[in-house]
């Protein structure tokens, strides 16, 4: 993508230069001066000076990321001279952070949920128990096979003890599954969970059964939250 919208969605800047900052924003002051004063390769790219064009002198760019995910940018415009300072620069990346996270996390709700109508087709198809959970809001949903297993009637909830764990886990295989079970919830993971366990179905009956799910987060950093977890 050429043109400095191009060189922020990209990651395309030079911090050492005084119109990027370290996070790789764009900003100037008098877009006029700013094409006076430097060239094409100062710029990192071919611009096409369409906002110069338009009137506008004080511009603004900043980049939209989650981690390495690039959603965009913002763009501010002033036909106004020197409507940005550097502290007011800095504000907009803090908000434009907060912004590139709720709009990575309505991606991801939408692909879920598309996903999730795909798992429950297959899983009627093939007599598979499914079950999800929304971790910002506590929301499971378990389906009338998934219950069935546990010896639940068709739409009665699944009882969780404290650790998110089911109450119908069979006591000596719990040190386990919730092991591996924080494991898939650690946004540095891969966020699979595959493991096999015992329950106390609820006419006392113990079974063994398999479970695979994968957990979604808002990022791979340390920092990042879990948002969904789903599976059979």
């Amino acid at each position: 993508i050429e043109c400095m919208c191009g060189n922020v969605i990209c990651g395309r800047f030079n911090p050492a230069l005084p119109f990027f900052t370290g996070n790789g924003s764009f900003w100037s002051n008098s877009t006029t001066k700013l094409l006076a004063s430097t060239s094409e390769k100062d710029r990192q790219a071919r611009t096409r000076n369409r906002c110069n064009g338009e009137g506008y002198e004080s511009v603004a760019l900043i980049p939209l990321r989650v981690g390495e995910e690039r959603l965009g940018l913002l763009q501010l415009n002033d036909k106004r001279q020197n409507r940005f300072t550097p502290e007011l620069i800095s504000f907009w990346e803090r908000l434009s952070g907060y912004l590139a996270v709720t709009i990575s996390n309505c991606i991801i709700v939408e692909k879920l949920t598309e996903n999730e109508k795909h798992l429950r087709l297959a899983a009627e198809a093939t007599n598979f128990g499914i079950y999800s959970y929304d971790f910002s809001t506590g929301h499971a949903y378990y389906s009338q096979k998934f219950l069935e297993i546990y010896g639940q009637p068709s739409g009665s909830k699944l009882e969780l003890d404290k650790d998110l764990v089911s109450i119908r886990l069979h006591p000596d295989d719990k040190p386990e599954f919730l092991k591996r079970m924080l494991m898939a919830n650690d946004p540095c993971s891969s966020g699979i969970f595959e493991h096999e366990y015992r329950i106390i179905r609820t006419d006392g009956e113990i079974r063994w059964l398999k479970l695979l799910g994968r957990t979604s987060f808002t990022g791979n950093r340390p920092e990042d939250k879990p948002l969904f977890a789903h599976g059979i």
